[in-house]
């Protein structure tokens, strides 16, 4: 019984221990990281706030699917992960003003793809319509879907 137990804790640690370094190697490779400590989320982002849960989202190369959270706000686009991702992916937030290269689609549901502080990122789903949404007025949307 106590090597059962024994067993069992020692599968737990060494689990935990390796998607704590998946998690990590990802955030890094992605950049998310590296855009949480350049553009953290400011302490007060104000009230509504429009929030889609379960999103989609491409980071250069590593792809974050329906584990993100997304979520507008005056200033900008704050980007978070939900509960068991989080390690090593603390919330950044894209403010609209840093947005380029904008192109938007439709293969196999709505996405939006952009250009922010220097990373290739792309939203699919529901947040995608908003966010393209709110850069319309901006014109920062070319007029035509590519």
């Amino acid at each position: 019984m106590k090597t059962g137990l024994l067993i069992a804790v020692t599968f737990t640690v060494f689990f935990i221990f390796l998607l704590g370094n998946i998690l990590a190697l990802l955030s890094l490779l992605g950049g998310w990281r590296r855009l949480s400590i350049d553009s953290p989320v400011p302490e007060t982002t104000g009230f509504g706030d429009i929030s889609y849960t379960f999103q989609s989202v491409r980071l250069g190369l590593i792809s974050y699917n329906r584990c993100a959270r997304i979520r507008f706000t005056g200033a900008g686009v704050i980007f978070s992960t939900i509960w068991p991702f989080t390690f090593m992916h603390s919330p950044f937030i894209i403010r609209y003003e840093k947005i380029t290269n904008v192109k938007t689609g439709n293969l196999f549901g709505p996405y939006i793809e952009f250009t922010a502080e220097n990373k290739k990122i792309r939203l699919t789903g529901k947040s995608s319509l908003e966010l393209e949404r709110r850069l319309r007025p901006a014109d920062l949307l070319p007029d035509n879907h590519n």
